[in-house]
């Protein structure tokens, strides 16, 4: 079904976030087993999904369709499980660019992310977009891509803080 829904230039596009909704796609076929460099049924589906994400990268590393944070953060998750089981070079750099924009994003105070990034409105952060940041660190991480450690431990620090229930 996925595979029959995807638009010819590689994206998936069901509401106003494309890069979102493309993420989402590609991480259940990497979820599955598929990859885009690989001999799977689904090796060219993913492929033009890569190629269509790996061009939205902005010269920041900002994956941002009207500037949401939710493009970001599943669009870096997305590149990070494609370098993940591929090790291919030509995601690699698209990935650090995005995941550099991810840490410029985090709020430097509380470690969240938001809806927006950090430096346009200044924000406590949210969950939702804050558990998408950090598999996306996670995952870069694990592929191989250097992720700060003070913005890791600033995340932690964020979940510890709204897993309480308490305001502090």
């Amino acid at each position: 079904w996925l595979a029959k829904q995807q638009k010819k230039d590689g994206r998936w596009e069901e509401t106003d976030g494309p890069i979102a909704h493309t993420g989402l796609a590609m991480l259940c076929y990497y979820g599955y087993g598929e990859s885009h460099d690989g001999e799977g049924y689904y090796t060219e589906t993913l492929a033009k999904a890569l190629e269509w994400m790996i061009d939205q990268v902005g010269s920041e590393g900002q994956l941002m369709g009207r500037g949401r944070m939710y493009d970001q953060t599943i669009g870096t998750l997305a590149l990070a499980e494609a370098y993940g089981v591929s090790k291919d070079e030509e995601v690699k750099r698209p990935l650090e660019d995005a995941i550099k924009y991810l840490i410029r994003s985090q709020n430097p105070k509380t470690g969240g992310w938001r809806y927006a990034p950090y430096y346009v409105k200044e924000d406590d952060g949210d969950l939702s977009v804050s558990g998408w940041a950090i598999m996306a660190l996670a995952s870069a991480q694990i592929s191989g891509i250097a992720v700060p450690m003070n913005s890791r431990a600033k995340a932690l620090a964020f979940l510890d803080r709204v897993g309480t229930g308490v305001k502090r």
